[in-house]
């Protein structure tokens, strides 16, 4: 009995981390937790049928999409993106200049010449809400940094 009693704080601490994780293989902890921090989030799903959520921060619209999933589930990861459409007068040389002084997302030239800033966060077994918390904040911060870069 004493033995049940001592382990008993120590599953409960475990089922509440699990509780409060944010979990890839799991969307709608994703949309909570962007609901819970005061974001639209709505769940829907890309065109090979992936989980995708669309939000938006600073003023612009963006995707989660799901990356690393087994028939359309289980997915290990997520890359935030979003793309702006300017006149073209962004190029290579602007996106090379932001890759190279920005650590958290990445930026390049789509099909169109628009530019298109990234950001993957591995998620394989979830990560704690703190963390997917400050990964939001970090893209915003680079999405408000990327609009003044690319003049936006």
């Amino acid at each position: 009995m004493r033995i049940a009693t001592l382990a008993l704080p120590f599953l409960f601490a475990a089922t509440t981390a699990a509780a409060q994780s944010v979990d890839s293989a799991k969307p709608s902890t994703l949309v909570d937790a962007m609901q819970g921090m005061g974001y639209k989030a709505e769940l829907g799903t890309d065109a090979i049928d992936d989980p995708m959520i669309t939000s938006g921060i600073d003023g612009s619209k963006y995707r989660m999409l799901f990356f690393g999933c087994e028939s359309n589930a289980d997915c290990d990861g997520i890359l935030f993106s979003a793309s702006y459409v300017v006149d073209g007068n962004v190029s290579k040389s602007d996106m090379n200049d932001w890759n190279e002084a920005t650590v958290v997302a990445n930026a390049y030239l789509d099909s169109d010449g628009d530019p298109t800033l990234q950001f993957y966060l591995p998620m394989k077994g979830g990560i704690s809400q703190s963390l997917f918390k400050h990964s939001v904040e970090l893209w915003g911060e680079d999405i408000a940094k990327f609009k003044d870069h690319i003049g936006f």
